[in-house]
């Protein structure tokens, strides 16, 4: 954020920095385990403390440039600020605590460490980027909020979102019906959570390597020249693996083919992990899986209820509930349309005025903060393990469709269920 806020932009390195101590010390005082699925709640919860941090120097840079002293600025800025982070952190806590109540297994493990990130994200964005601010001010240190190559850029930016929303609801519209096409006729590739399969439990003698499992389990288990879903987890320590697999799932006499394909891989493996011992064989039902679509769709159901519910509280008008549903469910479908499009090919009036400028005056914080969370994932994406890659590939896509829609869909939603705008 240096680039971009200078000495400010500091403040809020050395507060992400206080954000992640503060979880990783959580979660160790709760005894919580870490998972790939927490990781990810890491890096959302990092994405909210920099929003955070992004809406208060938005808000300091406003108050900057009516000429505002920098002192006066900063207290403005972080009161200005106060309403919107408390807006964002409750509508993600709600749907946390609902994960967390619905969820199972990973799930679970990533609404934990969102639900704990939440609060450290605020402490630290509120509490400890004012308390170094101002102590960097009290020693008559100068503070920046914006840099040569920063300065003035997003500034004085005219256009109009209102009166374009025509081609966006286009666009929207159209990659909808290719979304309905490609689920249609394509599919998706449905993990073993959501298909049942069958599992082995296997210890090996030395540490095992869950990459290179992966890699060689993939070479056999492969069904119409599709590989199948393989997910593998290490048991009490890292010599004990859980291999599950939907491969020959609607087989039911398969079950020795598929272990033998499970040992063939397995053995590919001895030469780096030396030799193994399969400890526990089982299948997982199908039903187990129905349960999980089932808590899926009512967690999904409650999370929007809460969305809608809390915005409708919060600024009175259901209007502004449509349009952030609306919003959401459209950048949910998008993302599935992109999956089901690429499934196979991946490794894993007046007041128009004032919208268009408020759309327009807040265009800097919207771009930073989506950036800022697109670089964090994209690097957790190129670097990370093929067992997180597919959500992180998610967020990616999320990441940038959201960003289309809370300017492209949301608000002109609202526009356009709204009798009071229109007159």
């Amino acid at each position: 954020m240096y680039w971009y806020y200078g000495k400010a932009g500091l403040v809020a390195n050395i507060a992400l920095a206080v954000n992640v101590i503060f979880i990783f010390g959580s979660l160790a005082s709760f005894g919580a385990v870490l998972t790939l699925a927490g990781i990810a709640g890491i890096v959302l919860t990092i994405g909210t403390a920099v929003d955070a941090n992004i809406l208060i120097f938005e808000r300091i840079r406003e108050e900057l440039a009516r000429g505002v002293s920098t002192e006066d600025s900063i207290n403005t800025g972080f009161k200005k600020a106060l309403p919107s982070i408390i807006d964002a952190n409750v509508t993600h806590l709600l749907v946390a605590i609902i994960l967390k109540v619905f969820g199972t297994g990973e799930v679970e493990s990533f609404a934990t460490t969102l639900i704990i990130g939440i609060f450290t994200s605020l402490f630290s964005a509120i509490i400890i980027s004012k308390l170094v601010i101002t102590s960097w001010l009290k020693k008559g240190k100068e503070i920046t909020f914006h840099t040569k190559m920063s300065e003035g850029l997003f500034q004085n930016f005219h256009f109009d979102w209102v009166g374009k929303r025509k081609y966006f609801y286009m666009f929207s519209i159209s990659a909808t019906i290719v979304g309905v096409i490609a689920v249609s006729t394509m599919g998706l590739k449905q993990s073993v959570e959501f298909t049942g399969g069958r599992m082995m439990s296997v210890k090996f003698e030395q540490k095992a390597d869950i990459e290179g499992i992966r890699k060689e389990l993939s070479k056999v288990l492969i069904e119409k020249g599709e590989i199948a879903s393989i997910d593998l987890k290490t048991k009490s320590n890292d010599f004990n693996v859980e291999i599950v697999t939907n491969y020959k799932l609607k087989d039911d006499g398969a079950t020795d083919e598929v272990n033998a394909k499970i040992k063939q891989g397995l053995d590919a493996c001895k030469a780096k992990m030396g030799g193994y011992q399969v400890t526990n064989t089982r299948s997982i039902s199908a039903s187990i899986s129905n349960e999980l679509w089932s808590s899926s769709a009512v967690a999904i159901f409650f999370s929007l209820l809460a969305i809608f519910a809390y915005i409708l509280i919060r600024f009175g008008h259901w209007q502004y509930s449509i349009g952030a549903i609306v919003g959401l469910a459209h950048d949910a479908f998008f993302v599935i349309t992109i999956f089901s499009l690429l499934h196979g090919v991946l490794p894993f009036s007046l007041d128009h005025e004032i919208i268009n400028r408020s759309l327009n005056t807040t265009l800097s914080r919207t771009f930073n903060t989506s950036m800022i969370l697109f670089v964090v994932v994209l690097i957790m994406f190129i670097f990370g393990g093929p067992a997180i890659k597919g959500f992180l590939f998610a967020l990616l896509v999320g990441v940038v469709i959201g960003t289309y829609s809370s300017l492209c869909v949301a608000t002109p939603i609202l526009i356009d269920f709204s009798k009071k705008l229109k007159k």
